[in-house]
């Protein structure tokens, strides 16, 4: 029996051929919303102006108990918007500790702000895994972040000839590897094939070392 593709962040119904996880903005659910099977939940850093943010930290820990949500976020730190960044930062230090709490991954919205994230890897030592959605940053960040338990998961940018996601690819290790479509309307088998392609394995070699990072991280 083949391998289902693993879609690590997507913010479309997942397809018969996919497992993966369902990605939701607080300020888009509702008291009566129904979910996925698996799915995650996250104050995202764009919308955080819209929340009272100890409200919606409330509302994502009571969501969070539930066994379906798999993952707190997407949720992080953006220094390219015009946000209070010190509000940014209080909010994901706070679903850290509700990601600590339930002992659930966290999947990370990350813009120019890797500094950030290692300094709070460094000094916070958060136990959960951090999956860094959509990885487009270099390799010297790559291998400082690789010390810690990070993982990174790449999306339809590697397939656009000579962006940051198609160059830091082939540095990424495969057990430290995941795939997403996020908001990309295209077959993800489209991905996993240019991923097989860089590193010179099959496709179902690409799908069941995915599997199995999938397996360790949520299982």
């Amino acid at each position: 029996m083949s391998l289902p593709f693993i879609n690590i962040h997507t913010h479309n119904k997942l397809k018969e051929s996919e497992i993966g996880i369902e990605s939701f903005s607080i300020d888009k659910v509702s008291f009566y919303q129904e979910w996925p099977q698996s799915y995650s939940v996250g104050l995202h850093p764009w919308y955080l102006y819209k929340l009272n943010i100890e409200q919606s930290l409330k509302q994502l820990e009571y969501i969070a108990s539930n066994v379906n949500m798999k993952a707190v976020g997407e949720c992080g730190l953006d220094r390219a918007i015009a946000r209070n960044f010190d509000e940014q930062k209080y909010a994901f230090l706070k679903q850290i500790e509700i990601a600590e709490f339930i002992d659930k991954p966290m999947i990370i919205h990350n813009v120019r702000a890797y500094s950030d994230f290692l300094g709070i890897l460094k000094n916070k030592k958060p136990v959960v895994p951090f999956i860094f959605h959509a990885y487009n940053s270099n390799k010297d960040i790559l291998d400082k972040l690789i010390k810690y338990n990070v993982y990174f998961s790449m999306g339809a940018e590697i397939l656009v000839n000579n962006s940051k996601a198609q160059r830091i690819l082939p540095h990424i290790p495969i057990n430290r590897l995941f795939i997403e479509t996020d908001e990309w309307q295209g077959n993800i088998e489209e991905l996993y094939s240019y991923v097989a392609m860089v590193k010179g394995f099959d496709i179902d070699r690409i799908k069941s070392e995915v599997y199995y990072n999938y397996r360790s991280v949520f299982v």
